[in-house]
């Protein structure tokens, strides 16, 4: 979608939205009973006591995740494992509804998991990895960084992860001059 002359987008750090327009207009896409019910199901992941289950999936994903690096790396290419948050990881009150709508407690749920497991996988197999959970909880205390009731990241959301992005691969090619 090209812009009219003269709009401007949001910027965050310096950088401009290139050309992404949230047609939104703020509006909510999900009434609030379907959006916590999505926001609970993804949850699960995250819930205390599916953690066999989970960790069974992920490493299953974890090979596939390492048979990409092997083909990237094998192309001459350099692999970066971005870790994306979930809005329920960023804004707590997303956490407690989706909680609620479950009938549990967010106590039941350990909303850091998926990182630390990606970490953890991340350093053992020597994989670049980038987790954006930090960089979106401190700006997320400031901004809303999704769309409402959506789960997708809007302009700002986005512009959070550009920054972050760009912020590794200027740290990555000052280590390689070194």
């Amino acid at each position: 979608t090209r812009r009219p002359q003269g709009e401007t987008l949001p910027t965050s750090g310096g950088y401009e939205l290139g050309g992404y327009r949230d047609r939104s207009s703020g509006r909510p896409t999900f009434r609030p009973r379907r959006f916590h019910a999505m926001v609970a199901q993804t949850m699960q992941v995250t819930r205390i006591s599916n953690r066999a289950r989970f960790e069974a999936a992920f490493v299953m994903g974890a090979r596939i995740l390492l048979e990409t690096r092997d083909a990237v790396e094998s192309a001459g290419a350099r692999y970066l494992l971005m870790v994306v948050p979930s809005e329920f990881q960023v804004d707590r009150e997303v956490a407690l509804a989706g909680a609620a709508s479950k009938g549990a407690e967010l106590s039941e749920y350990e909303i850091d998991w998926p990182q630390k497991r990606f970490e953890k996988f991340c350093e053992r197999n020597e994989v670049a990895c980038l987790d954006l959970l930090p960089a979106f909880r401190e700006r997320g205390e400031e901004e809303k960084l999704y769309r409402l009731r959506n789960s997708h990241w809007n302009a700002i959301g986005q512009a959070v992860a550009v920054e972050e992005l760009v912020s590794w691969v200027i740290r990555e090619r000052q280590e390689e001059r070194r």
